[in-house]
C-alpha cells in the first residue's frame, strides 16, 4: 500500500487540500485518524495546539486534547495527549476507513507510542492521507517523509491545484 504524505512550507494549504481531497475522492470512506487545530494567540504570545479525532464534526476542547502550547520559539508539549488520544486517533477500528493525520510535525517527535502509531500506520494496509511539517532536520519526520510506502507530494502556492489533481488521479489509481 502506498500512502499519500502532503509537505510544504508552513501555511501553504496542506490541511486544506487533505479536507479537499477527503470531500472530493473519500467521502464515502469512514475517517480513522485526527485533525489538529491552532488556537488564538494569547497575550503572552502562546497559542494552544490541540487534536481533535478526524471523524467527529465537533470540538470541545478540554485537557484530554490539548497537546500543547507555543510561540515563536519555546513550545511546551504534553505528550501524554499524543500518547494517549493520538494513538486511539489513529487505530481507531471502523469499516472501509482511511487514516487522516492532520498534520505531523516536532512537537509529537519524543511521543514514543504515538511516533509508532504513524510508522505502524505507514507500514500497514489502511490507506493513509497525511500533512507533514517541511522539516528533515527531524529525525521523526524525515523518516516519515523518506517511508518506502509513502508517495510525497511537495506543495506551494503555484502548485495547489496541480498538486491537487496529481492526489486525486493517485488515489483514484491506488486506492479506489
Amino acid at each position: 500500500m502506498k500512502h499519500v504524505l502532503i509537505t510544504g512550507d508552513r501555511g501553504v494549504g496542506k490541511s486544506t487540500l487533505i479536507r479537499t481531497v477527503l470531500q472530493q475522492k473519500l467521502s464515502s470512506r469512514n475517517l480513522a485518524g485526527f485533525f489538529t487545530c491552532k488556537g488564538k494567540f494569547a497575550e503572552d504570545g502562546f497559542h494552544e495546539i490541540r487534536i481533535y479525532p478526524a471523524w467527529e464534526t465537533e470540538h470541545p476542547d478540554s485537557r484530554r486534547n490539548l497537546i500543547g502550547l507555543c510561540d515563536t520559539k519555546v513550545h511546551q508539549v504534553n505528550i501524554d495527549v499524543f500518547n494517549d488520544m493520538g494513538v486511539e486517533c489513529i487505530r481507531r477500528s471502523c469499516d472501509n476507513p482511511v487514516i487522516v493525520m492532520d498534520e505531523l510535525g516536532f512537537m509529537e517527535a519524543e511521543a514514543s507510542g504515538f511516533t509508532a502509531s504513524v510508522l505502524d500506520s505507514l507500514n500497514g494496509e489502511i490507506p493513509v492521507i497525511a500533512a507533514v511539517k517541511n522539516r528533515k532536520d527531524v529525525p521523526f519526520l524525515s523518516k516519515i517523509l523518506s517511508h518506502p510506502n509513502a508517495e510525497v507530494f511537495y506543495l506551494d502556492e503555484r502548485s495547489r491545484d496541480e498538486v491537487l489533481k496529481s492526489v486525486c488521479s493517485f488515489i483514484e489509481d491506488k486506492w479506489l
